[in-house]
């Protein structure tokens, strides 16, 4: 079930101003070699599972999205923005918040999700009972090739950055963590040229400039369970 949904083959549509919130499966469903489509201005909250679903589909530019409250309907996999075998896409001025996870990269059937373009990106106040990570490549190779920049990670209630499918990742600009449950970068083994390190720091091709012990606490009093009355 999605509130907005795009799915087999449907090309080159745009999509603005538009609020997918409040659905018994996801807001945003963007499936099956939907390509070369456009989502501007949109508000995805208190979602069963996905806030946007982003799957097997490529050339997708996402700007100007908030995610919140989306999950838990309690599959393995709710985020507020979550991109599976998905590449070549573009997502500006993202915030995601008080979802079951942040923003995550999954490569589950193939090793499509090449080259895409992540830029001012605010993962905070996730959290679930397993734990919660702000910003997450999943498995091996769950995205290859991407470039991330001016991105926050904060008060999540596990990793800021879980880093365990880069492959080939640029992190530039500035990278800011803090006040995450567990670490503020978790980057296992094994992997080619991840682009940060498990401190955060600069691997590979990487030029970012790390800003760590930041805390978001403040700006979030927790999530909505209720309408409001009036």
């Amino acid at each position: 079930l999605y509130n907005i949904l795009l799915d087999w083959n449907s090309l080159s549509n745009s999509i603005t101003n538009v609020f997918a919130i409040e659905g018994a499966g996801s807001g945003v469903g963007i499936l099956n070699a939907s390509n070369y489509n456009i989502f501007r201005s949109i508000n995805a909250g208190n979602n069963l599972y996905k806030g946007i679903d982003l799957t097997n589909s490529h050339n997708t530019g996402l700007s100007q999205i908030v995610a919140t409250n989306n999950g838990d309907g309690s599959t393995a996999w709710t985020a507020g923005l979550m991109s599976i075998d998905s590449g070549k896409s573009t997502m500006t001025a993202v915030t995601t918040s008080n979802n079951t996870q942040g923003l995550f990269f999954l490569n589950y059937f193939t090793t499509t999700s090449l080259n895409n373009v992540v830029h001012n990106v605010v993962a905070a106040n996730n959290s679930n009972a397993t734990g919660a990570d702000g910003f997450i490549s999943y498995s091996t190779d769950s995205d290859i090739d991407g470039t991330y920049s001016q991105l926050v990670s904060v008060n999540n209630n596990r990793y800021g950055f879980d880093i365990a499918g880069s492959k080939n990742g640029k992190f530039t600009g500035n990278i800011l963590a803090g006040t995450n449950a567990t670490s503020d970068c978790f980057v296992p083994g094994g992997q080619t040229n991840p682009g940060i390190s498990g401190t955060c720091g600069i691997q590979g091709s990487s030029d970012h400039n790390t800003v760590l012990a930041k805390d978001s606490a403040a700006a979030f009093y927790g999530k909505v369970t209720s309408n409001d009355t009036n």
